[in-house]
């Protein structure tokens, strides 16, 4: 389970890179939105899902940071979400497109 676990994370990664040198985003995460709604602050959120607070900070910061599918699983656990749900779909921007 591990090694599929490895393995998408750097399916995710390397994904991610490939859209960001095409100037096209098609994901955003929704860390921060969810972690207020729930009233849990970066430190917090940091203890329950013991990832580094600077990988929390960044999360917060960078929406669109592609972090390891791992480190997701570990804050939609202590979020109490489905990983699925620090997910968005956001507007894909074609290269070249002005709009």
């Amino acid at each position: 389970m591990e090694l599929l676990s490895k393995f998408y994370s750097w399916y995710f990664l390397i994904w991610i890179k490939k859209l960001k040198r095409e100037n096209r985003t098609v994901v955003r995460l929704r860390v921060r939105e969810i972690a207020e709604e729930k009233g849990i602050g970066m430190n917090k959120l940091s203890r329950l899902a013991d990832v580094n607070i600077k990988t929390i900070r960044r999360l917060y910061d960078d929406p669109h940071y592609s972090p390891t599918v791992n480190t997701l699983s570990k804050i939609a656990n202590a979020l109490g979400v489905p990983t699925s749900s620090l997910i968005e779909d956001a507007p894909e921007i074609s290269q070249g497109d002005g709009h």
